[in-house]
């Protein structure tokens, strides 16, 4: 469930953005908009306390591009463009999910 996803992240965001991967993963969850305020209330919210050391860290600043500028080649990589485009068709439906 996205929902327990999210919730489970509160308090640890800020060392997802400042990893390598990790950046790439907050920045899925911030493509995915399902519940807004839910988004707002973990991520953004944790991102705005740390904005001085993100703004400042080569990966960190990734997802807040990422809130400006979505999916955006000057920050991605071809690579992590193509994965956060992917995606995968759905047993249950026939339009299919996004994979991140």
């Amino acid at each position: 469930d996205r929902k327990r996803i999210i919730k489970s992240l509160k308090g640890h965001i800020r060392k997802l953005a400042l990893n390598d991967y990790g950046c790439l993963f907050v920045i899925c969850r911030l493509s995915i908009v399902d519940n807004t305020e839910l988004i707002t209330e973990v991520v953004v919210d944790e991102l705005t306390k740390h904005l001085k050391e993100l703004i400042f860290d080569k990966n960190g600043r990734r997802p807040l591009l990422q809130l400006f500028h979505p999916l955006c080649s000057r920050y991605l990589t071809p690579r992590e463009l193509f994965y956060l485009n992917y995606n995968v068709p759905s047993p249950v439906s026939k339009a299919g999910y996004s994979f991140c």
